[in-house]
């Protein structure tokens, strides 16, 4: 009996072992899969005078949930495809959805989610989030809203912070940074966007209606300015709430999708995707631009800018670089269509409509480490707008190169740059790139 239970004694004892030495085999296999590698650390970066396409990986996450390495790895590439330099920032995660930085001749400023780092040619500087009140956790998506503002010589990134305590408000924030440091100006509201208006020097943050609540002033669109206060030498915000109508489309308002907008001399676009049928968001729809007067919160104009087309799972918008249906950039608006074109809108009188179709037999997803997954649409790929206005279009090719080609008019491409993958940790993605040329 004795000899019985020292050998279901020993059995157990081997099955324990083995289970253990499984479970840690594989618990190892996972973590070197993912364990980041060597780079340079941010704080070293310098940014190469040659530098012509910036790459963005990050290690991203369902929202407010916890990744194993936070961390986001940069990419920086010369003009025929050579890698000058690859950092990588720990410990935590750019902001999330869209672009993350914002670039001036020689020049970047990187928006993470509670640090800012500024790269120039000879040096880097981190500055970090000191204060509680829009300290970000866990990951957040937002609308995406970055750049520079020529007049004050500032970088801005637009911060989705949420709820600071139960009960209080949902706030946005957006974060100015310049070589002196960073401060933020909070909004108190869920935001669908801040867009800068050059000429004014100001923001207009469009809140969210359904996070409007009982304050609701039933306008069509509602907003607060934030402006320049000369006095203080600072950005601050103008607490009143706007309210802007829209009585043409009103019967619309609750179906609409934000495709994207843009403030531009005291005027604000907005262009939505109205399905027909409220209940069927995903079937056929029309795509609106709407102009208003900032100066008298009046409605200039509703545009037709298409209509009665598929609005595809996406809202009617075509969807690249994470959530990017739209773009402001240089004065211009630029609206992806679910049906391959984009219109590029420069007023109210000056829109252009070019045909941009998915022509890419040999293109793989980014949407997945697998190369052999081929890419179906734009949603696989990755979309820029480079300041030179002209429209980029990043693939990474199922034998391992990554390629960006420029779009043309006649819905023709030129491939413009290439270079080899990166090989890269499982649980890191390809997020966005930008295209820098003089």
């Amino acid at each position: 009996m004795e000899d019985a239970q020292n050998r279901y004694a020993k059995k157990l004892l081997i099955i324990t072992l083995a289970i253990v030495f499984l479970l840690t085999a594989v618990g190892l296999t996972i973590y070197f899969s993912i364990r980041p590698g060597k780079a340079t650390a941010f704080t070293d970066l310098k940014l190469p005078g040659e530098t012509e396409v910036i790459l963005r990986l990050a290690a991203t996450a369902t929202f407010d949930t916890a990744i194993l390495f936070p961390r986001t790895e940069i990419y920086l590439y010369d003009s025929g495809g050579g890698l000058l330099d690859h950092a990588m920032y720990e410990g935590e995660s750019s902001l999330g959805g869209g672009y993350f930085f914002a670039t001036t001749p020689g020049e970047i400023c990187f928006f993470f989610t509670n640090h800012t780092v500024i790269v120039n040619g000879e040096k880097a500087q981190r500055y970090d989030e000191k204060s509680l009140e829009v300290r970000v956790k866990g990951s957040r998506f937002a609308p995406s809203a970055t750049g520079y503002s020529e007049e004050f010589g500032l970088y801005y990134a637009l911060r989705n912070v949420g709820n600071k305590s139960k009960g209080s408000p949902y706030i946005y924030s957006i974060r100015f940074a310049d070589d002196n440091g960073t401060y933020d100006v909070i909004i108190p509201y869920y935001l669908d966007g801040a867009f800068y208006d050059e000429g004014a020097g100001e923001f207009i943050c469009v809140i969210n209606s359904d996070f409007f609540g009982a304050e609701n002033l039933d306008g069509w669109i509602n907003y607060m300015r934030v402006y320049y206060d000369t006095a203080a030498g600072k950005f601050t915000l103008d607490e009143r709430v706007y309210s802007l109508q829209n009585k043409e489309l009103s019967t619309r308002q609750e179906s609409g999708f934000v495709c994207m907008g843009m403030a531009k001399d005291g005027k604000l676009y907005q262009a939505y995707a109205y399905p027909d049928d409220p209940e069927q968001i995903h079937a056929s729809g029309d795509m609106i631009l709407s102009v208003y007067d900032l100066k008298s919160n009046e409605l200039i104009s509703n545009i037709m800018l298409k209509e009665n087309y598929e609005l595809g799972h996406y809202g009617g918008t075509l969807v690249g670089s994470s959530d990017l249906s739209g773009i402001s950039m240089e004065g211009k608006l630029y609206v992806f269509c679910s049906t391959d074109q984009v219109y590029i809108i420069t007023d109210e009188d000056n829109i252009e409509m070019r045909e941009m179709p998915f022509s890419f037999e040999n293109a793989a997803s980014f949407r997945t480490t697998d190369k052999e997954f081929k890419a179906k649409g734009f949603v696989d790929t990755l979309i820029d707008v480079g300041k030179d206005g002209k429209i980029y279009v990043l693939l990474r090719t199922v034998d391992g190169k990554l390629q960006i080609y420029e779009l043309l008019t006649g819905g023709k491409y030129e491939k413009i740059w290439e270079a080899d993958c990166p090989k890269v940790k499982k649980d890191l993605y390809f997020v966005d790139f930008e295209v820098i040329r003089d």
